[in-house]
C-alpha cells in the first residue's frame, strides 16, 4: 500500500466516528427550539448543539462542553465545544450591553461597542490577536 493511500486510511478511520457523532448531533437539532426536546433552557439563557439554527429573537453567547448531549459521549466531539450557549435578547432595555460572539451577526436594533479578545468564550482563542468577543448596545 502506498503511503498515501496508508494516510488517507488511518484518517478515515479516525474521523469516521467524529463525523458521524457531527451529523448526528445536527440532526437532532435542526427542529430544536426553546421548551423542546435537545435544548436546556434556563431564564434567558438556552443551550443547543453546536451548529443547530439560533431562533430568532436569540443570539450566541458561548461555546461549551457537555459529555451527556449532542455527541459529547464521543471524546473528540466534546474537545470542539459540542454545545453553544444562546441568550434571548427579545425583551432587552434600550442602552443595555450585553457580549456575544464576535462571529455573530449583529442583530438588528444593536450596536457594536467593542471587540476584544477572551480565551474563556466564544471559540477559545490561543493567538493573541484572535478578537471572538464583542459588546452590542440595544438602541
Amino acid at each position: 500500500m502506498s503511503r498515501r493511500r496508508l494516510v488517507v486510511a488511518v484518517l478515515a478511520a479516525a474521523l469516521l466516528p467524529l463525523a458521524a457523532a457531527i451529523a448526528s448531533a445536527q440532526d437532532a437539532q435542526k427542529t430544536t427550539a426553546a421548551g423542546k426536546a435537545g435544548a436546556t433552557v434556563k431564564g434567558k439563557r438556552m443551550i443547543i448543539c453546536r451548529g443547530a439554527v439560533i431562533p430568532a429573537g436569540w443570539v450566541l453567547v458561548d461555546d461549551l462542553r457537555d459529555s451527556k448531549s449532542c455527541g459529547g459521549e464521543n471524546a473528540a466531539v466534546v474537545k470542539l465545544y459540542n454545545v453553544w450557549s444562546v441568550e434571548n435578547i427579545a425583551d432587552r432595555q434600550s442602552g443595555s450591553t450585553m457580549n456575544v460572539c464576535a462571529a455573530n451577526p449583529t442583530p438588528p436594533g444593536w450596536t457594536v461597542v467593542d471587540v476584544y479578545r477572551d480565551k474563556e468564550f466564544c471559540g477559545h482563542p490561543e493567538e493573541s490577536f484572535g478578537l471572538n468577543v464583542k459588546k452590542i448596545r440595544k438602541n
